[in-house]
């Protein structure tokens, strides 16, 4: 990069991944706006440098029209990144990338401002084609519960690439490969900040799968790197490019190698695979090699102990924790749930487990909560699973239940007992109680939901 000043938006300048390019930007002298709206950045990400001079904090929404301020670069990385905050709000997200693109595109289109794109490796999908080059078009499901995420990167792509036949604006496209470090939520659902944060607390390191899938991380020094060079590069168009790590881990390695750096005691517990989680992830960095000159310097070996070291060492406790637990998205202080059966105590619970700053408050009429077959705790949380959890088809509610309730509880018979119209009922029901009581279609689903659990005690 010139030794000239350049006026510089960076939107999503607040994350994990933006603040760390605006504090860098700001070291090379250049003046830096950093534009967001604080859903899932934080300003605490900013105060090593935000009363620098060159620093300047816009609250604001990138679906919305950027400020009317003069500047000669733009870098797009506003979007949720992690799996738990762009799946909260799916539609929001996809605005987010869609509408995102096409306001800094047409900031470049009006003002002559060069447009860097941060999309994500996710736009290869579940790969054919392995290491990943950019010349792949992958293979992405576009109706699953990550197509919001992987679409609308895509979607951004196309309008970057429109934009630039069109109108002639210079763009730039990244294509990031699992970056990591400091500032990444400890809850937020990538691997590195969780296996981290589980280790550190000796609880269950949580692994998919078989751990046998595999990922590259890369550190987000060299990912940074990555994109102001790629910013600077030469041309009116340049990219695809992938920005990635090649060394490639799989997920089972990555938390041996967590828990032997950190001295954990901590047991890896096991749990299916999500819808559509990727099986192979390797960059194919030879086009940034060749048109940067860039190559990532720091190892995962290594990145790791710069990781822990930011967390207070090994023995780091709980109360000490550096890694920010963040809500997904802004949210009101209370939620009020009307009925205490198991779906209302499933919301209660997820509100609770996902760090939302919310203070749930369950209404039930009665001490007689209805259709409990069995009440749980879980981490000084009452948990009510009924019997009629063998209909349910919502993915993330079996996926609770199953975190929560060990592989024995599922298996075990059913010895508890249902409450329904004002009586008890053991379960299974007898046939004559049930049809006497409930009628033919209650009674049926009842038993019929027995069965299924005689057969298949863990089906989802």
């Amino acid at each position: 990069m010139s030794d000239s000043r350049f006026r510089i938006l960076v939107t999503g300048g607040a994350g994990f991944l933006g603040s760390h390019l605006c504090e860098a930007l700001v070291q090379q002298g250049n003046d830096v706006w950093c534009l967001d709206n604080l859903e899932t950045g934080l300003e605490e990400n900013l105060a090593g440098f935000k009363d620098d001079p060159r620093f300047h904090f816009i609250n604001g929404d990138v679906r919305d029209p950027l400020p009317d301020l003069p500047f000669d670069q733009i870098y797009n990385l506003a979007c949720p990144a992690s799996p738990r905050h762009y799946q909260a709000d799916p539609i929001g997200t996809l605005r987010t990338s869609v509408l995102g693109a096409l306001n800094v595109l047409e900031y470049g289109r009006a003002r002559g401002a060069r447009v860097l794109q941060a999309s994500t490796s996710e736009v290869y999908g579940d790969p054919s084609v392995h290491p990943q080059p950019e010349d792949y078009v992958g293979s992405v499901n576009c109706t699953g519960i990550r197509a919001c995420y992987d679409e609308g990167k895509r979607a951004a792509e196309t309008l970057f690439y429109d934009y630039h036949r069109t109108h002639n604006v210079e763009i730039r496209v990244a294509r990031l490969f699992n970056s990591y470090g400091p500032r990444m939520h400890a809850d937020d659902g990538r691997v590195i900040p969780n296996f981290l944060d589980q280790a550190m607390r000796n609880e269950p390191i949580t692994v998919y799968g078989a751990g046998s899938q595999t990922r590259s991380f890369c550190y987000v020094r060299d990912t940074v790197d990555g994109l102001i060079r790629l910013m600077a590069a030469e041309g009116p168009r340049v990219g695809p490019i992938n920005i990635g790590n090649p060394g490639e881990f799989t997920i089972r390695e990555l938390a041996d190698l967590v828990i032997r750096k950190t001295g954990s005691s901590s047991p890896i517990h096991h749990l299916p695979l999500p819808e559509d989680d990727p099986k192979l992830r390797r960059p194919d960095i030879a086009q940034a090699t060749a048109l940067l000159g860039w190559n990532p310097t720091v190892s995962l070996d290594e990145g790791l102990d710069f990781m822990i070291s930011e967390l207070g060492g090994p023995q780091r406790q709980r109360e000490s924790a550096q890694l920010v637990t963040l809500p997904a998205y802004k949210q009101p202080e209370s939620l009020a749930i009307i009925g205490g059966g198991p779906a209302g105590l499933t919301a209660a619970y997820w509100a609770i487990k996902q760090g939302s700053g919310l203070t749930p408050f369950v209404f039930e009429g009665s001490g007689l909560v209805g259709g409990i077959a069995r009440t749980e705790s879980y981490k000084g949380y009452r948990f009510d699973i009924g019997g009629h959890r063998f209909f349910t088809k919502v993915g993330q509610v079996e996926a609770l239940w199953h975190e929560v309730l060990t592989d024995e509880f599922l298996k075990r018979p059913r010895l508890s007992r249902i409450y329904y119209n004002g009586k008890y009922y053991a379960y299974p029901l007898k046939v004559f109680n049930a049809l006497n009581n409930m009628g033919f279609y209650e009674s049926t689903r009842i038993m019929l939901s027995y069965v299924k659990w005689k057969v298949r005690p863990l089906l989802r």
